[in-house]
């Protein structure tokens, strides 16, 4: 995640960002973006807060005291990066980031401020890092421009709220395991964000458990959002994604999630769940494909059930050692409504019916 490296688990797809990322002509003027927003704000050095010591006036905090009913208030500051940022050491290297809290359980809102960098592509700029924290929000601020646009390591019981962020890599991830396993990262809440023109991922869970990931609106990213190594019980609901090229995947035993009640309007492939993410549960989304609806491949025990799909090529597939499934109720409208292939259709439940695909040219098919 934080080393730069692309992401390669679509499902039965090899994509690299050379041949598929196309520059929108949409993108927002960020100088004039920035100029009509920083009015409300005020230039301020990156902040490194490593304690419950450090919310002092100095490192951007004007009111509070960091209980719950009061909690440490930093707003209205503006920060670019790295012309005003703190270092930040992981063990693979330092990168700069504009604001940096560690280490701390108090109570903290991040509020109306912006944290921006000179260019949009990998490298060591990052916007906001919580790492190791518990109870901090970020609420109603925007980050663009950089690798992150909020970056949470281990951090638990945290809200990212209301923001935008857009022109970055990743726009949000939350992990776990960094540098340790010790640093558990869970029960996180991401809502109500604008994510747009993120180079590789929107929203990006790792090796992290019990998120809630809802009413966010992702648009022009390569993934909508991706759950990997080991992200267990998320909840992944009432977002919409648009103009990507994924909406969504689970994958490498990212198991017991749910993804329900999304809107997806994607070029490759709407919903992938795969290589031992079993125990997904995927259910009343609509699905909107040029290729590809939804995707099981090396997954077990999973329900897809009650999803709209609409693709120009297979509606929902069913792959390698994809098995003891529940595919039911859900409607299908693609040139081939479901796909069947190297592994057993008589292990999976479904049937046309439950599942309505009369809209498909062709309603089951099976490889040769």
């Amino acid at each position: 995640m934080i080393q730069g490296n692309v992401r390669k688990g679509i499902l039965l797809i090899l994509i690299t960002l050379s041949s598929l990322f196309l520059v929108s002509t949409g993108l927002l003027n960020v100088r004039s973006v920035a100029a009509a927003s920083r009015s409300a704000t005020v230039i301020h050095d990156g902040i490194a807060i490593h304690s419950e010591e450090e919310f002092t006036s100095a490192n951007g905090v004007v009111s509070g005291s960091g209980t719950p009913a009061d909690p440490y208030v930093i707003e209205n500051w503006d920060i670019e990066v790295p012309a005003y940022s703190v270092p930040v050491v992981f063990p693979g290297g330092t990168y700069l980031a504009g604001i940096l809290i560690a280490n701390t359980t108090a109570h903290v809102v991040l509020r109306n401020v912006q944290v921006h960098s000179g260019f949009p592509e990998w490298g060591v700029n990052l916007g906001i890092v919580l790492w190791n924290t518990t109870n901090v929000a970020v609420e109603s601020s925007r980050v663009w421009n950089g690798n992150h646009g909020v970056l949470m390591l281990g951090a638990k019981d945290s809200r990212i709220v209301l923001n935008e962020f857009y022109n970055l890599i990743e726009a949000v991830a939350i992990a776990g395991g960094v540098p340790s396993n010790a640093f558990v990262a869970t029960g996180n809440v991401i809502s109500q964000n604008t994510i747009h023109d993120a180079r590789a991922v929107g929203i990006e869970v790792l090796n992290s458990s019990r998120n809630m990931i809802s009413n966010n609106s992702i648009s022009r990213s390569l993934w909508g959002a991706l759950f990997e190594s080991g992200s267990i019980g998320n909840v992944f609901s009432m977002n919409r994604i648009i103009n990507s090229t994924v909406g969504v995947e689970a994958l490498y035993s990212s198991y017991n999630n749910t993804i329900s009640g999304n809107f997806f309007d994607v070029k490759i492939e709407g919903i992938g769940i795969g290589f031992g993410s079993n125990g997904t549960l995927v259910r009343s989304n609509e699905v909107h494909s040029l290729q590809w609806g939804i995707n099981l491949i090396e997954v077990s025990g999973s329900e897809v059930s009650r999803n709209h799909v609409q693709a120009s090529d297979v509606g929902i597939n069913l792959l390698r050692a994809a098995t003891m499934n529940i595919i039911t109720g859900n409607v299908v409208a693609s040139h081939t409504g479901i796909f069947v292939c190297r592994t057993s259709i008589g292990s999976n439940s479904l049937a046309p019916p439950p599942n309505d695909l009369r809209a498909s040219d062709r309603p089951i098919e099976h490889c040769h």
